[in-house]
């Protein structure tokens, strides 16, 4: 059975959506964490990660219109700075987490 064209890059818009949702709710939990504990170093990076979701969904809205205007594949190039980036910031969340229970 074969797909319709374009559904595997629709699919894909759609994490990318799924992924800037939970990173925004794993930012704003850090930051109120950092806030309510009186942890102004976890509320800060609270708020870089916030931003950080903040280009995961622009990014996806990005790789939407770039699939609704036209299935063509993003260079490989691009795919690997926004994983690398996704990553990053996957990291950060949980350095800050680590370091905020050990202090």
């Amino acid at each position: 059975m074969t797909e319709p064209a374009g559904l595997a890059a629709e699919r894909t818009s759609l994490a990318w959506s799924r992924t800037a949702l939970a990173a925004s709710i794993t930012a704003l939990l850090v930051t109120r964490w950092g806030l309510v504990d009186g942890r102004s170093v976890v509320a800060v990076a609270g708020v870089l990660l916030l931003l950080g979701a903040a280009w995961i969904a622009v990014e996806a809205r990005r790789r939407h219109h770039h699939v609704a205007d036209a299935v063509v594949a993003p260079p490989a190039a691009l795919h690997r700075r926004a994983a690398a980036t996704v990553t990053a910031i996957v990291a950060g969340a949980g350095i800050v987490v680590v370091v905020a229970l050990i202090l």
